[in-house]
């Protein structure tokens, strides 16, 4: 399980939460709501690509995974590291083929 207490986060002067509180319960979760209500931002917290404020989120498994609203890269990491941030856990070590198969090594 996942666990947010308390949570605020702000970009600037736009507070997107304040005190949220909520438990996403083992397995495969869904999140939906209408645009602009923070559930891309609720994601990254929780992925740890962004820090909250306030609060705390616990019980994060080792490795989360969503999908972005458009494709992208993260700039901060390697081709290597980005390729490797998609596969599947334990098969990291196969993003230097698949760069090879490209010829972007």
């Amino acid at each position: 399980m996942i666990w947010i207490e308390k949570l605020s986060f702000s970009y600037g002067n736009k507070t997107v939460f304040e005190g949220l509180s909520l438990v996403f319960p083992d397995g495969i979760c869904c999140l939906e709501g209408i645009s602009g209500f923070g559930k891309t931002t609720l994601l990254r917290l929780v992925a740890g690509l962004l820090q909250p404020s306030r609060g705390t989120i616990s019980g994060v498994p080792g490795r989360v995974s969503f999908m972005f609203q458009e494709d992208r890269l993260l700039p901060w990491l390697t081709a290597g590291e980005n390729v490797a941030a998609v596969l599947p856990r334990g098969r990291a070590g196969e993003a230097a083929r698949w760069l090879r198969e490209v010829e972007l090594e």
